[in-house]
């Protein structure tokens, strides 16, 4: 998606396409491919930084409150829509 940072964000809750279409496991996927930057299998709150919709998500993706979202995590939270 380009992330905020690059200009493909903000806060329309699309970002650019990284939230479109596909399977709740592909979007899982394409999501941690696009902002676990450093590749720990977890997607921290700085790292969700970049999208505005991931913003307003990461709180409730959070479900253990740790400051991390994992795959599990998110699938679950994506489910919920």
């Amino acid at each position: 998606c380009g992330g905020a940072k690059e200009g493909g964000c903000g806060d329309s809750g699309e970002c650019g396409g990284c939230n479109r279409g596909g399977t709740v496991e592909e979007q899982v996927e394409a999501k941690f491919s696009k902002y676990d930057a450093n590749q720990d299998k977890v997607i921290s709150q700085e790292e969700s930084q970049s999208c505005g919709w991931f913003q307003k998500t990461f709180p409730v993706a959070d479900a253990d409150k740790d400051g991390k979202v994992t795959k599990e995590e998110l699938t679950k939270a994506l489910s919920i829509k």
